[in-house]
């Protein structure tokens, strides 16, 4: 799914009393409500690591379209952007919401709520469309206790992390779990990235064989990568370890 047609679907969502879709329609804010999330989605299309918040608050998402911003400084979008901004490691951080329109009191369109279990599961169904449109995520947190629930639908390569939410007095706990979990992730990525330069020296054909070997092996092989003194590590690995047989991982599922 691409993310023009991801979008597209945003807008077929009709909302009601208590929901507020700013995706849909011809307005004005409906348009820089597209177009943000266009832009933004595009500028985060090969990211790994995605954070998954509760809802768009009424001085946030809903005004702008797109996930923990605000153009009218609403603390909670301003505070996870600036814990990300800090402790992002050099990593990509892509943010969606559980829900990802605007819950709201009837009547009230300037109020936020909690999405009731009948939004969460459209939440899910767009979640699951979500990461269609972005396939390489790999390190996933929920923010909040909302998110948290909804993640449980769903199966990814690492067991998601948790993130306390920073509204309700938690702005302490949301930044030592934000900088613990992108921290965690940097590791894993950059663990990953060793491994694949390493599998490419297996020799032709053995690429992701090697590889799988190698993930299925990680302790064992970090612990001779961190003690290693030879430059080119990665066909030294393949060089002192010639005995290995990957031909049982040669079709192995990754």
């Amino acid at each position: 799914m691409s993310i023009d047609e991801f979008i597209e679907k945003l807008t077929e969502y009709e909302g009601s009393d208590t929901v507020f879709n700013m995706y849909r329609g011809n307005s004005v804010s409906a348009k820089k409500c597209r177009e943000n999330l266009k832009n933004y989605l595009e500028k985060h299309g090969d990211t790994q690591i995605l954070l998954v918040g509760e809802a768009p608050g009424y001085k946030g998402c809903a005004r702008t379209g797109v996930p923990f911003t605000s153009d009218s400084g609403e603390i909670s979008s301003r505070f996870l952007q600036g814990a990300i901004d800090k402790y992002s490691h050099n990593v990509d951080v892509l943010i969606w919401n559980a829900f990802p329109f605007h819950p709201h009191k009837e009547g009230n369109l300037k109020s936020n709520r909690k999405p009731n279990k009948a939004e969460l599961k459209v939440g899910q169904m767009f979640l699951k469309l979500f990461l269609e449109v972005f396939p390489n995520i790999k390190c996933v947190a929920s923010v909040g206790k909302v998110a948290k629930e909804l993640l449980k639908n769903f199966e990814f390569e690492y067991k998601p992390d948790h993130i306390h939410h920073p509204s309700y007095g938690h702005k302490k706990e949301c930044e030592e779990d934000t900088y613990g979990a992108l921290f965690r992730f940097s590791l894993i990525l950059n663990d990953e990235r060793i491994m694949k330069e390493v599998a490419s020296c297996a020799g032709k054909g053995n690429e992701d064989a090697a590889y799988r070997y190698l993930k299925e092996h990680r302790d064992e092989f970090f612990q001779w990568y961190n003690s290693s003194d030879h430059i080119e590590y990665a066909h030294a690995y393949w060089t002192l370890h010639k005995d290995i047989d990957l031909s049982e991982y040669q079709k192995k599922v990754k």
